[in-house]
C-alpha cells in the first residue's frame, strides 16, 4: 500500500467483495442491513511502542466517530458503539472493527476489519492518511479528512457491505413537506442545552436525532448536535475509561461538518469553537473567533451572542472575572466552566470558595465532586459526600421518575424507594430497565445505561477518597455496599469490591476482587485510586492498578496535559515536554508559566533578571505562578524576592499552603520574629478543612525547632482538636518534650487508635522507650495493623520500622533476616553500618567479621574531595573496632563527621552507630555520649532515635542533652 492509496484500487478487488459477500450471507443480511456495531480495539497496560505513536485515545475515536456518523447520519443505519459497552440483539446488523495506529513520522493508518469464521480478523478497507504530527496540528488535520471519509469512502463502504442508500427525492411535493425546525422547538432544544445536566443533553441528542429522521439537515440542528456531544464530553471529563474521547470526538465531527457543508451559516464559526473549547483544543478556538468575519457580514449586523457562545473565549482565556459576570445573568455553563478554569489553574483556595455555589447551581454535574474531592479542603470533602450521594437520589427519584422523555418502564424502575442498606438501589433498577429497551433510535439507552452507571463509579470513587481521608480510620464497607446496586454491571465493579478489604491485611480477598479486572482505555484521571490495587494480579497475571496508572496516556486537551504534570515525580525532560504541548494547545494557561519556572528550579542560579522580570509580568493575577516564583526565588536563596512573592500570592489567594511556605522563607531568612505572625495571617482567613489546625501545627514545630517548648504547646494542643494525624501526632511529640509522660502516651494512644494503619506503631514506640510495660500487649496490636502480617510471617515486609519493632522485642533473629533483606534491597553504607550493630548484639563473630570487612573496604576507599563523609565515618568504625582502650578514641575527629551537612545518612543514625559500636567494645562512657547526643535531635522520623531512647530505658540512665539540637537537621524542619 503506497501513499493514501484506497485498498479497494488492487487486483484483488473483486476477491474481496466476493469475501464480503459470503460474509454478508453469513451474518444473515438478506434484508437491508440496519444496524452496526462498531467494536473496540480497546488500550491496556503500557504499550511498548508508544514512542513511535501519537499519545493519547483522540486519534482512534475520532475515526470510529467518524465511521458510525457515516452510517447514521448518511444511511440511517441504527449504530451500537463498543467504546460505550452498546450491543445490538438484531438479525440484520454487521459487526465491524475500526483501528487507528497514528504514527509520529505523519502516517495515520485506519483500517476496518470484519471477523471471519475461525475468529480471524480479514480486512476489508485501509487508508493512510496524512497528518501533521505535532501537539498542535495532529487532531485539526486529522479531523478535516476524517469528516470527508463519514461523506464520502466510509459510505460506499457501508453500502458494499449491504447498507440502503436512501434515496434522493427532490421533487417539489417531497419539498413542500420536509419543514426547517420551528422556533418553538429550537428554543426547547436551547433550554435543555442550557441544562449543565447529562440527561438533559442525552435526551436533547435524542430530540435532534428524531428531527433529523423528519426532517431535512438543517445548520440550526448540526450546531446545536455538535454542540450537546461537546457538553457530554466536558461533563464526563474525569471519567476512567474513553467515554469522555468518545463524545469529543463526536463532536468535533458534527462541527467539522457543519462548517464543510453550511460555511455561509452565521452561527457555524461559534458552534466550531465550541467543540474545540470544550475538547480542550483552546487555541484552535479562539483563533477561530479572531478570524475575519464573512465578506459583506459587519459586526452591526451580528444578532447577540446566545449565552452558550458567550463562555467560549473567556473559558478558553481562563478569564475567571468574565466567566464571573456571566454567571451573575444566570448562566451556569460559565459556573461550570469557571470551576474548570479554577481547577486547571491549580488555584486550590478559589476551587474551595466557589465550590459550595458550584456544588448548588450545578448539582448534576457528577463530574465536579471528584476534582472536589482530591482538591478540596477536608471540609468540602466532606461536603462534597453528601452533595453527591444527595444529588444521585434527587436525580433517580425525582428527576427520572417523572420524566416523560424516558421509557415508563424506567419511571417505574427511579420510582422505587430507597433502602436502609443503599440509597441508590434506584440506579441499579433504571440501569436494568435501561438495557431492556431497544429502539433504532441513536443514541440508545444503552449509551444511557453506560452513561450513568459510569457516573456512579465516578462518584463511588470520589466518596471513598473521601471516606478514607477521614478524621479517623474506618471501614469502606459500607460506602461500596451503599453504591454496588449502582454498580452491578459495571467492567471495574471488581476493583469496588476490592476496597472492602485491606491490601496489607486481608490480600487473598483484594486478589479475588480484582481476579477478572482490567482497566481498559484509562484515562490520566485515574491517579491515585489505583494505589490499593497496584501489585494486585488478575487471571492473567498482569498488575491491576500498575498497569492501569501506566497504561494511561495522555491527550493533546488542556485537562489532559494539566493531569499529565500533576503525575508523581516528572522528569525534566518530560516537563519540558508537556510544556512545550500546553503552551501550544492552551497557550493562556497559568500552568504554562508555573511549570517553566518549575522546570528551572534546579538551575535557579542561572536564571538572568530579564527572566525573572518577564515571569513576574506574566504571572498578573494567578495566584499559583507567584507561588512558584516564591519557591524559585527561595532556590536562588533570595529570601527577600520569596517572601514578596510569597505575599503577593497569598494576596491573590490566602491558602495555607502559601502562609507556611512564606513563613519558612522567613526562617530560612533568619527573620524569626517574622515566622509566627506570618502563619497567624491564615487563622485571620476563612477556612474549609484543616488549615487552622495545620497552622497551629506550624507553629508548634516552629517552637519546637527553636527548643521553646512551653510556646509550642498550646498550639499543639489546638492542632490537636481536630483529630488530624500530625495534630495528634504534634500534641505527643510536645508533651514528651516537655517530659509530660502520662499526657504524651494519651495522645500517642489516640494517634495510634485512631489511624492504625499508617500510624498503629506510634503508641508501641513510645511505650518501649519510656518503660510503660503494662500496656505494652495491647500497643503490640495496634503496632502490628501497621506492620502488617508479612512483617511477623516471612520479613518480607518493605522498611525499616519492622526491623525497629524486631530489635525492641528481642527478636534478634527476625531483625538479621529483615536487615539483609533491606542490605540487598538498598546496599550502601547504613545498611552494612546496622548490620555489624545486629552482628554485635546477637555476639555473632563470624557476622560480625564478615560487616567489619565490609565497612573495612569503605574505610580503603580514596576520598572523594566533594563527598569525603563516607570514607571518613567508615574510618571511624573501623578505629573503634581496632581500640584497645578508650584513650585510642580521637573523639575530636569523630564529633565534626556528628555535624557534618554532607552526612549521608541523618546526624542521630551516625550516633546511634558510634554509641552500639562503642558499648560493644566496653567503652560505656563514649557509648552513653554519643547515644544522648542522638537523642538530643528528638529525630522521629529516624529508627534509630527511637532504638537510642529503648536503650537508654533498658540501661536506666539519664537521656542528658550534651549537645544543642541543629535546626538543619530536624524532623521539624520545614
Amino acid at each position: 500500500m503506497k501513499g493514501g492509496g484506497d485498498v479497494t484500487n488492487r487486483p484483488l478487488f473483486l476477491l474481496v467483495i466476493l469475501w464480503m459477500a459470503l460474509c454478508l450471507q453469513q451474518t444473515n443480511v438478506g434484508a437491508a442491513l440496519e444496524v452496526l456495531v462498531l467494536q473496540t480495539r480497546h488500550q491496556v497496560g503500557f504499550d511498548k511502542e508508544r514512542a513511535k505513536k501519537i499519545t493519547g485515545l483522540l486519534p482512534r475515536e475520532l475515526a470510529r466517530q467518524a465511521f458510525l456518523i457515516a452510517a447514521r447520519d448518511e444511511l440511517g443505519l441504527a449504530t451500537r458503539d463498543q467504546s460505550l459497552r452498546e450491543t445490538s440483539s438484531a438479525d440484520s446488523k454487521i459487526e465491524l472493527l475500526l483501528t487507528v495506529d497514528a504514527g509520529t513520522d505523519g502516517n495515520c493508518l485506519v483500517q476496518i476489519s470484519q471477523q471471519a469464521d475461525g475468529g480471524e480478523e480479514k480486512k476489508i478497507w485501509s487508508k493512510i492518511l496524512k497528518f501533521e504530527a505535532n501537539s498542535k496540528q495532529t487532531y485539526p488535520t486529522l479531523i478535516t479528512q476524517l469528516e470527508t471519509l463519514s461523506r464520502g469512502e466510509f459510505v460506499d463502504l457501508l453500502v458494499e457491505l449491504g447498507a440502503e442508500k436512501p434515496a434522493e427525492d427532490s421533487s417539489e411535493e417531497t419539498e413542500a413537506k420536509i419543514e426547517p425546525p420551528s422556533e418553538q422547538e429550537l428554543a426547547e432544544l436551547d433550554q435543555q442545552l442550557s441544562e449543565v445536566d447529562l440527561l438533559a443533553q442525552f435526551l436533547a441528542i435524542r430530540k435532534i436525532g428524531k428531527l433529523l429522521d423528519s426532517q431535512r439537515e438543517s445548520p440550526e440542528l448540526l450546531g446545536r448536535l455538535a454542540n450537546a456531544y461537546a457538553n457530554l464530553g466536558i461533563l464526563t471529563e474525569g471519567y476512567w475509561g474513553a467515554t469522555s474521547r468518545v463524545f469529543k470526538a463526536r463532536s468535533l465531527i458534527y462541527a467539522e461538518r457543519l462548517r464543510a457543508k453550511y460555511d455561509d451559516y452565521l452561527f457555524g464559526r461559534w458552534h466550531w469553537a465550541y467543540a474545540r473549547a470544550m475538547a480542550g483544543i483552546h487555541f484552535a478556538a479562539i483563533e477561530q473567533l479572531e478570524d475575519p468575519l464573512p465578506e459583506g457580514v459587519e459586526v452591526a449586523d451580528l444578532p447577540s451572542l446566545p449565552a452558550w457562545a458567550e463562555v467560549i473565549e473567556p473559558y478558553c482565556r481562563y478569564d475567571t472575572e468574565e466567566l464571573g459576570q456571566l454567571v451573575e445573568t444566570g448562566n451556569h455553563w460559565a459556573r461550570y466552566l469557571r470551576f474548570w478554569s479554577f481547577y486547571l489553574s491549580d488555584e486550590k483556595r478559589r476551587i474551595n470558595s466557589t465550590a459550595e455555589e458550584t456544588m448548588k447551581d450545578c448539582p448534576l454535574a457528577f463530574n465536579l465532586y471528584s476534582p472536589l474531592a482530591h482538591k478540596g479542603s477536608l471540609g468540602i470533602m466532606h461536603r462534597v459526600s453528601r452533595a453527591s450521594m444527595s444529588a444521585m437520589y434527587y436525580a433517580c427519584a425525582n428527576g427520572w421518575a417523572e420524566n416523560a422523555e424516558l421509557p415508563a418502564a424506567v419511571q417505574e424502575a427511579a420510582s422505587q424507594p430507597p433502602t436502609k442498606a443503599s440509597p441508590l438501589n434506584g440506579w441499579g433498577a433504571v440501569l436494568e430497565a435501561l438495557r431492556e429497551e431497544e429502539d433504532r433510535a441513536d443514541p440508545s439507552w444503552q449509551l444511557l445505561a453506560t452513561l450513568l452507571e459510569d457516573t456512579a463509579a465516578h462518584v463511588a470513587a470520589a466518596n471513598l477518597y473521601v471516606a478514607g481521608c477521614g478524621s479517623t480510620e474506618q471501614s469502606l464497607v459500607p460506602y461500596v455496599d451503599a453504591f454496588l446496586p449502582a454498580l452491578e454491571h459495571h467492567p471495574l465493579r471488581g476493583y469496588f469490591v476490592s476496597r472492602k478489604y485491606s491490601a496489607k491485611h486481608e490480600p487473598e480477598e483484594v486478589t479475588r476482587a480484582c481476579r477478572d479486572l482490567r482497566f481498559v482505555d484509562p484515562s490520566l484521571w485515574i491517579g491515585y485510586d489505583t494505589y490499593s490495587v497496584w501489585s494486585t494480579k488478575n487471571s492473567r497475571d498482569e498488575n491491576v492498578g500498575y498497569d492501569a496508572y501506566y497504561g494511561a496516556s495522555r491527550d493533546f486537551t488542556a485537562s489532559s496535559l494539566f493531569v499529565n504534570s500533576k503525575r508523581g515525580k516528572l522528569g525534566n525532560k518530560f516537563r519540558q515536554m508537556l510544556l512545550r504541548e500546553l503552551k501550544k494547545v492552551s497557550p493562556y494557561s497559568p500552568m504554562v508559566l508555573v511549570n517553566e519556572i518549575k522546570g528551572r528550579l534546579k538551575e535557579a542560579k542561572q536564571a538572568k533578571p530579564e527572566e525573572l522580570a518577564a515571569w513576574e509580568e506574566r504571572a498578573g493575577f494567578s495566584a499559583t505562578a507567584w507561588h512558584q516564583l516564591g519557591e524559585f526565588y527561595l532556590k536562588r536563596l533570595e529570601y527577600e524576592d520569596s517572601c514578596r512573592c510569597y505575599e503577593t500570592s497569598f494576596g491573590l489567594s490566602p491558602t495555607y499552603a502559601t502562609a507556611r511556605d512564606w513563613a519558612w522563607a522567613y526562617e530560612y531568612a533568619k527573620e524569626l520574629d517574622k515566622v509566627v505572625p506570618t502563619l497567624k495571617l491564615y487563622l485571620e482567613e476563612e477556612d474549609f478543612g484543616l488549615g487552622h489546625s495545620n497552622t497551629h501545627y506550624e507553629i508548634a514545630r516552629f517552637y519546637l525547632r527553636h527548643d521553646r517548648a512551653e510556646e509550642a504547646k498550646p498550639h499543639a494542643l489546638e492542632s490537636a482538636q481536630s483529630w488530624s494525624g500530625r495534630g495528634l501526632g504534634i500534641a505527643a511529640k510536645v508533651c514528651e518534650r516537655l517530659e509530660l509522660g502520662e499526657e504524651a502516651g494519651k495522645w500517642f494512644y489516640e494517634l495510634s487508635k485512631s489511624y492504625p494503619t499508617y500510624s498503629g506503631l506510634k503508641w508501641y514506640l513510645w511505650c518501649r522507650r519510656s518503660g510503660n510495660v503494662d500496656e505494652i500487649e495491647e500497643a503490640k496490636k495496634l503496632a502490628l495493623q501497621q506492620l502488617g502480617p508479612q512483617a511477623l510471617q516471612d520479613c518480607t515486609s518493605a522498611g525499616w520500622w519492622p526491623l525497629a519493632y524486631y530489635l525492641m522485642e528481642g527478636d534478634l533473629d527476625r531483625a538479621l533476616k529483615m536487615m539483609k533483606l533491606r542490605q540487598k534491597e538498598i546496599p550502601g553504607l547504613y545498611s552494612d553500618s546496622f548490620l555489624l550493630a545486629i552482628a554485635l548484639d546477637r555476639d555473632d563473630k563470624k557476622l560480625t567479621e564478615q560487616s567489619l570487612d565490609k565497612l573495612t573496604e569503605w574505610a580503603d576507599k580514596e576520598e572523594d574531595p566533594d563527598k569525603p563523609w563516607s570514607t571518613r565515618f567508615a574510618k571511624a568504625v573501623t578505629t573503634i573496632m581496632a581500640a584497645e582502650s578508650a584513650d585510642q578514641i580521637p573523639l575530636e575527629e569523630f564529633d565534626p563527621l556528628i555535624r557534618d551537612d554532607n552526612s549521608t545518612f541523618g546526624w542521630c543514625d551516625a550516633c546511634y552507630f558510634l554509641s552500639n559500636f562503642f558499648e560493644a567494645r566496653g567503652f560505656t562512657e563514649h557509648a552513653v555520649r554519643y547515644r544522648d547526643w542522638g537523642i538530643s535531635f528528638h529525630d522521629h522520623d529516624r529508627i534509630t532515635w527511637h532504638l537510642a531512647k529503648f536503650d537508654a530505658q533498658q540501661l536506666k540512665t539519664p537521656d542528658k542533652t550534651t549537645e544543642e539540637k541543629p535546626v538543619e537537621k530536624s524532623d521539624e524542619t520545614p
